[in-house]
Order: C-alpha cells, then structure tokens, then sequence
C-alpha cells in the first residue's frame, strides 16, 4: 500500500497495477478526483505520492481540515466552483447563480447555495 513518504519505485509499480483509473481512487482525496481526472499520468502520479493533506495545498484547495467558518467557506465556495467548472452544462449558460436566481423560489435560494 502507498504511504506517503514511500519511493518513487512504489508508487510507480502501484500505478502500473491499477491503471490510472484505480490509482486515481485509491491515492488522491476522493474530493479531488474530479479535478484529478483531468490530469496527464505523470501529473496524477506526482498528487499521489503526497498525503490527502499535501495534495489540497499543492492544488491551492482549501481543505476539508480548515478551520473556522472562514477556512469552511472558502472550502465550500472552492469546491462549488469547481463542480460548475466541470458541469457547465446542468446548469445551462446561465451558471450556477443565474439558475437559482430564475428557477429557485427566493425564500429558498440561501437553502439552495448551503
């Protein structure tokens, strides 16, 4: 199993094992993997030799360990934006805002962005 620290060579063989697919659940923060998907072999098996930790700072990602309301909010918002980043679509050109402006109730929008 891949522990943080562990050599290249471990790392390597995991990733030969499992495919990029497998190595991409199994060593990169399931929170990540989105992003990670996207990533060249040789990118996603530089995040996977890094802790879950390391591999939210090496992404500039605030992460789920942040503290206080301010560290939960940018964690959140940081993580909003990249689900419409990669789902344009479900919300159509509008974005994310737009849609919940024209097709959520107002009493309901605060809810909705939570």
């Amino acid at each position: 199993e891949l522990l943080p620290g562990s050599g290249p060579t471990d790392a390597d063989t995991l990733f030969d094992e499992l495919g990029f697919q497998g190595f991409l659940q199994r060593c990169v923060h399931r929170k990540l993997q989105p992003i990670a998907a996207r990533f060249t072999p040789e990118e996603l098996l530089a995040l996977g030799r890094l802790s879950f930790s390391e591999q939210f700072r090496s992404l500039d990602i605030p992460g789920p360990e942040a503290k206080g309301t301010a560290g939960r909010q940018a964690y959140r918002s940081s993580m909003a934006q990249e689900r419409e980043f990669l789902h344009p679509s479900v919300f159509g050109e509008q974005g994310r805002d737009g849609f919940l402006q024209h097709r959520v109730h107002r009493m309901l929008q605060a809810q909705a962005r939570s």
